[in-house]
C-alpha cells in the first residue's frame, strides 16, 4: 500500500512526495500530466522498462509506479 506523507517539491513534469510503500521510506514523483496522448503514454512505458532494468549504486533504484493517471513513480 502507498501512502503519501509531505511534499519535498515541484517542478515542470509534476511533484515530489515523501511516502511509504510497503513499510518502506520511498519519494513519490507524481506526473503533472492528468491524461497521455498513446504516443507519450508508449514513451513513459519506455523509460519505465529501461529506468526499472537500470542496477547502479549511483543510481536512484526506481520500486514501481502507480497503477492510475496522473502516474507516480516510486523510488527509494
Amino acid at each position: 500500500e502507498l501512502t503519501f506523507d509531505e511534499k519535498l517539491g515541484e517542478g515542470a513534469f509534476g511533484e515530489v512526495y515523501k511516502g511509504k510503500w510497503n513499510h518502506n521510506d520511498v519519494a513519490v514523483k507524481k506526473l503533472a500530466l492528468e491524461v497521455m496522448s498513446e504516443g507519450t503514454l508508449k514513451e513513459f512505458q519506455r523509460e519505465i522498462n529501461l529506468h526499472f532494468h537500470l542496477k547502479n549504486p549511483q543510481i536512484v533504484q526506481m520500486w514501481g509506479i502507480t497503477s492510475e493517471q496522473p502516474y507516480g513513480i516510486v523510488m527509494e
